[in-house]
């Protein structure tokens, strides 16, 4: 249920060029987008070379920047909507490094789709709230780190998944 209400929210999204320029198409939230992205950026000690998986990736955005920075890119989300995006926005701009072979995979809810001990990363930008199965996302994000990986999260604040504006969307 919750990819199927993420991919009706990517498929059915009226201006899909807002998606490919975020985060500069939501000019009063830029700040804190980039904020909570530099903050994610250094608690993950990110060093040119690593493997990043990005759960939750929606358009792709950070996991762009983190290729731009010379990391090899796994951005996960469940909406193939949303990995087109993502693939459209590498694509389409010359300073990507389509050399560390960025990969767009689809979350099927229950199993990320990667081989243990693929990544020494792991971020999760304002989406774990989401997920219903956050135990067994965890666990799966045990299986796929490296020893000493980290994972770092960036989440909204507490009682906003239960907030109705935030079950509206995740239903809708």
């Amino acid at each position: 249920a919750y990819n199927e209400a993420a991919e009706r929210y990517f498929a059915n999204f009226e201006t899909p060029a807002f998606l490919l320029n975020k985060p500069f198409s939501e000019p009063a939230a830029l700040p804190k987008y980039l904020i909570d992205a530099g903050v994610l950026i250094s608690a993950l000690r990110i060093a040119p070379g690593d493997v990043v998986l990005e759960f939750g990736a929606r358009s792709c955005w950070l996991s762009h920047m983190l290729n731009r920075y010379a990391c090899t890119t796994i951005s996960v989300q469940g909406s193939p909507t949303a990995m087109q995006l993502g693939r459209q926005l590498f694509q389409s701009d010359p300073r990507t490094n389509g050399e560390l072979h960025p990969r767009f995979l689809a979350y099927d809810g229950h199993r990320l789709p990667v081989d243990d001990g693929a990544c020494q990363r792991i971020v999760i930008n304002d989406a774990f709230h989401h997920v219903p199965n956050q135990r067994q996302l965890q666990t799966e994000m045990y299986r796929v780190l490296g020893r000493e990986g980290i994972v770092a999260m960036s989440e909204p604040g507490r009682g906003h998944a239960r907030a109705q504006h935030s079950v509206d969307e995740a239903r809708e």
